[in-house]
C-alpha cells in the first residue's frame, strides 16, 4: 500500500507584485509533487494586476482583513491553510520544480522535526552575492552547533507542520523578523528545526540592489548579533529556571569548551571576512577612506600590493 502524502499549503503574501508573480505561480504549479498542495495568495492591498494574475492561474485568493504586512499575512494565510504542512514562500521568487518534494522527504525522514529552513539565491546577483551566501550559511551553521537550530531563516523558504505551528500559537509579531527569527524561536519550543543549503530557491535582488556592500555586511552582522543576543538572552531566562544539577547535565551534554571554542573561531571568521571585503574597515591597519569635501582637493589612491615588494 502506497504512502499516503501529507497535504501542503503554499502562503504567498502580495503587495502590488504584477511583474514578477506570474513566474513565481508558473514555478509553483509545475512542482513535480504527487501529493495534493494548494497555493495561497493573501492580498495586502494591491492596486496593479497582482489578484487578476492570480486568479488567472487559478489559486486560492484571500483578502487581509486587519493591518496589512506581510507578518499578517503570513498569519492569516497560515490559519486558513488545509494543509498538514504549510510552507512561506514570497511573490518575487522562482522555486525549483522538486522543492516540495524535497521539503516532504526531509519531514517524512525526521518525525521529530516541525519545520524545514532553505536557503536563496538571487535571480540576477550582485557582485557582493556571495559574501552575503557565505555569511548566512556560516551564521545558520554556527547557531545550529551552539542551539541545535539556524536562529534566522529565509522568509521565502520556510515550511512546517501546521499542527506545530498552532501548538506555538503561530507568529509572534512582538519578535524581531516575525517570518524568520520569530517564527523559528516559536517552533523550536515544540520539536527540531532542520536545515538544508540544498534546498535553495531564486529570488528577486530588488531589496538588495541599492545597497553598498559595506551597508548589506553590516545589516547581516547586525542582524547576526542581535538573534544572538536574543538566543543567549532566552537561554539565560530558561537556565534559571532549572536546578543546579538540570544545569550541569545540559552543559555537560553541550560540551561546554566545544561551544566557547566555536563561538571564538565564529567571531574571528566573522572578523576577518569583515576586514577582507570591506576596504574601509580598520582590521588591519588605519585606513584612509573618506575626508573633509568642503575643501576642492584630489584624493589619489593605490594598491599597495598586498605583499612585498609591491
Amino acid at each position: 500500500m502506497a504512502e499516503k502524502k501529507p497535504v501542503i499549503s503554499i502562503v504567498v503574501p502580495v503587495l502590488n507584485e504584477e511583474a514578477l508573480l506570474a513566474d513565481c505561480l508558473r514555478s509553483l504549479q509545475n512542482q513535480d509533487y504527487t501529493g495534493h498542495y494548494e497555493i495561497i495568495i493573501v492580498d495586502n492591498g494591491s492596486t496593479d494586476r497582482s489578484i487578476s494574475i492570480a486568479q488567472e492561474y487559478g489559486v486560492r485568493v484571500l483578502y487581509s482583513p486587519i493591518k496589512r504586512n506581510v507578518f499578517t499575512a503570513r498569519e492569516y494565510g497560515a490559519r486558513a491553510t488545509r494543509g498538514d504542512i504549510v510552507v512561506q514562500a514570497d511573490a518575487d521568487t522562482i522555486y525549483p520544480r522538486d522543492w516540495l518534494t524535497r521539503i516532504t522527504r526531509h519531514l517524512n525522514s525526521h518525525p521529530e522535526a516541525v519545520a524545514v529552513a532553505g536557503t536563496f539565491k538571487y535571480r540576477a546577483p550582485t557582485n557582493w552575492a556571495r559574501v552575503e551566501y557565505f555569511l548566512r550559511h556560516l551564521a545558520a551553521i554556527f547557531t545550529i552547533i551552539i542551539f541545535g537550530r539556524p536562529f534566522l531563516v529565509s522568509g521565502a523558504n520556510f515550511a512546517f507542520r501546521k499542527r506545530a505551528f498552532v501548538q506555538v500559537n503561530g507568529y509572534d509579531q512582538s519578535l524581531f523578523a516575525p517570518d524568520q527569527y520569530g517564527i523559528v524561536t516559536q517552533l523550536s519550543k515544540a520539536g527540531k528545526i532542520l536545515y538544508d543549503r540544498k534546498l535553495s530557491v531564486a529570488t528577486s535582488s530588488r531589496r538588495r540592489a541599492d545597497k553598498s556592500l559595506l551597508r548589506l555586511t553590516g545589516d547581516v552582522l547586525r542582524n547576526f548579533s542581535f538573534g544572538i543576543g536574543r538566543l543567549l538572552k532566552d537561554y539565560v531566562k530558561h537556565s534559571l529556571k532549572r536546578t543546579p544539577e538540570t544545569r550541569a547535565r545540559r552543559w555537560s551534554r553541550r560540551r561546554l569548551l566545544p561551544t566557547l571554542a566555536g563561538t571564538i573561531v565564529f567571531l574571528m571568521i566573522s572578523l576577518i571576512t569583515y576586514g577582507y571585503f570591506l576596504p574601509s574597515s580598520q582590521v588591519f591597519g588605519k585606513v584612509y577612506y573618506k575626508g573633509d569635501t568642503t575643501h576642492k582637493v584630489v584624493a589619489l589612491t593605490f594598491d599597495d600590493g598586498p605583499n612585498e615588494p609591491y
